[in-house]
């Protein structure tokens, strides 16, 4: 993996299974529930009740997450050291709770109103928010402000932008799924996945 790549992750638990309900619009369940960014090869920065490094893929995997790696296409080497330098900006931040309730309201009033324009301090991150801002800060983003981007919004972006964002890596089952809804594969350019 390279600096400025992006994981998506999808848990078992509750808070995992509430977010992938309220991470999707059209009344069908998100398939991601968590984002981060690489900062290294090696180590992923995430917005967990802490902003904090990971290693990958041990601590993923003693997680029992499944996940899948998008790399973004075209982007040198000196704009994936930004992306890795703007995310560790946020390391050891208190996670923004409220945001997610705000996001949450949102999805409730078919909206990105509440999130992008009330809950707008960045000093409180969320997993997805702290991707989104890194990748703002090189002029790209996911088709919504960054202040209201959830990881399925990540994956809904990526996905249709082949020709911006590769499939690197992932877990067997994660992958499986998204190629089904997003109608992609292994035969369109993408990589095999991990066995879980």
């Amino acid at each position: 993996m390279r600096q400025g790549d992006i994981i998506l992750t999808r848990g078992s638990g509750f808070i995992s299974r509430a977010i992938r309900r309220f991470g999707h619009e059209e009344g069908q369940e998100a398939l991601v529930s968590h984002a981060g960014i690489f900062i290294s090869p090696m180590f992923v920065i995430e917005a967990l009740s802490r902003v904090v490094t990971s290693a990958f893929p041990r601590d993923f995997k003693e997680k029992g997450s499944q996940y899948i790696v998008l790399s973004p296409k075209n982007v040198p080497d000196e704009q994936r050291r930004i992306l890795a330098l703007i995310a560790s900006n946020f390391s050891a931040r208190s996670y923004g709770y409220l945001k997610i309730v705000g996001q949450m309201v949102d999805w409730m009033i078919m909206s990105n109103w509440f999130s992008s324009r009330v809950l707008t301090w960045d000093r409180y991150p969320y997993c997805s928010f702290l991707v989104a801002e890194a990748y703002r800060s090189i002029g790209m983003d996911f088709g919504v402000p960054s202040k209201s981007t959830t990881p399925d919004d990540i994956l809904d972006f990526c996905m249709a932008h082949p020709e911006k964002y590769g499939i690197v890596g992932g877990t067997d089952i994660l992958m499986e799924n998204i190629y089904k809804v997003y109608r992609v594969g292994v035969q369109d350019g993408q990589a095999k996945g991990e066995n879980e």
